[in-house]
């Protein structure tokens, strides 16, 4: 730091310098931003970029847009995503692709979930900043949160050398994994959703009130993969889809093809043989592994049959094209 620096130039340099100081919130409505100070293996260790990995020491402060809003981000690459459906695996896919030297993982971060603004000069500002790195030959790659799907379009639009992994799941064992697990997501943003596929003309005539609980998660897979089907479809040479189980299956050669779409360097990792595949993802530790998946799947299939048969009928009544596209493509690849 010179003697004659300033504050301001001081905070500038440092954003500009790597992602010590990484945006949390964007209250755009006041004009200010919070950032908060997080370490390389914080954010490594970080399931989500919100208020779950900050701790008691953790550095906070708020400062006006209009200090900050000059930053020249000179050194600035386009940064990757990984748009998805919600318990589809996308934190193990996260975690398992932050493995390459040359990526640089962010999972879920808060500021996004309320960043509406689809002006392109916030867009690249603020990617600018998620975009940031702790080396030069890496590359972030972030993860949104599913809803952050509605959104995704608008970003890739200004972002023009981004690219975006699709990540997806089979329904039924969307609506098993949803229905055993917590439908904080399914409730809160149902109306978000529906209002979505309204716009698509997919649920006319319909009223969300009569929705049951099977049906209301059916509705989210449904929007989201509609998202992604016209994301994909709006930008192909920059999107690639993913199925969550072809992942499973065969975990080498889908995360070689993933690596070449994104451009990473060889040497790749040894994906198959990391000790991941052995952790919940969300809770690295903790014990989980595909054989475990698959018989907490089955026991919640059995616990939530009526539901989850409730939700596909809704989803197979539907008639309109893009829905009748999106299943039998989903038929089609097994």
């Amino acid at each position: 730091m010179r003697a004659d620096e300033s504050n301001e130039e001081k905070l500038l340099r440092m954003l500009a310098a790597d992602p010590m100081l990484f945006p949390f919130e964007w209250d755009r409505e006041t004009g200010r931003i919070e950032f908060v100070g997080l370490r390389e293996e914080e954010y490594e260790q970080a399931s989500f970029l919100d208020e779950r990995a900050l701790g008691p020491t953790t550095v906070r402060g708020i400062v006006p847009f209009e200090l900050v809003h000059a930053l020249e981000l000179s050194t600035t690459k386009p940064c990757n995503f990984i748009f998805h459906v919600s318990h589809c695996g996308s934190t193990l896919l996260s975690r398992l692709l932050g493995l390459h030297a040359g990526v640089f993982s962010l999972r879920e971060p808060r500021v996004l979930r309320t960043f509406y603004s689809q002006k392109p000069f916030d867009i690249h500002w603020l990617f600018g900043l998620l975009s940031r790195t702790f080396r030069a030959d890496q590359m972030a790659l972030i993860k949104a949160t599913s809803y952050c799907n509605a959104f995704a379009s608008d970003w890739l639009a200004c972002l023009g050398e981004s690219k975006a992994v699709l990540l997806t799941i089979s329904l039924r064992p969307f609506l098993a994994s949803v229905l055993d697990g917590a439908l904080v997501d399914i409730q809160s943003h149902k109306d978000e959703r529906w209002q979505r596929l309204k716009a698509l003309q997919v649920v006319e005539g319909q009223q969300i009130e009569t929705l049951s609980t099977g049906q209301l998660a059916a509705m989210s897979w449904l929007c989201e993969m509609l998202t992604l089907e016209a994301l994909a479809e709006r930008f192909e040479d920059r999107c690639l889809r993913v199925r969550f189980d072809m992942l499973l299956k065969e975990p080498s050669a889908m995360l070689d093809s993933i690596a070449l779409f994104l451009g990473l360097a060889a040497p790749l990792p040894l994906w198959a043989q990391h000790p991941i595949w052995d952790q919940y993802a969300k809770r690295p530790g903790v014990f989980y592994n595909s054989e475990m998946r698959s018989l907490l799947l089955e026991q919640a299939e059995r616990a939530f049959e009526e539901e989850i048969n409730e939700g596909v009928r809704w989803i197979e009544a539907l008639d309109h094209p893009r829905v009748s596209k999106l299943l039998l493509r989903l038929q089609a690849e097994g």
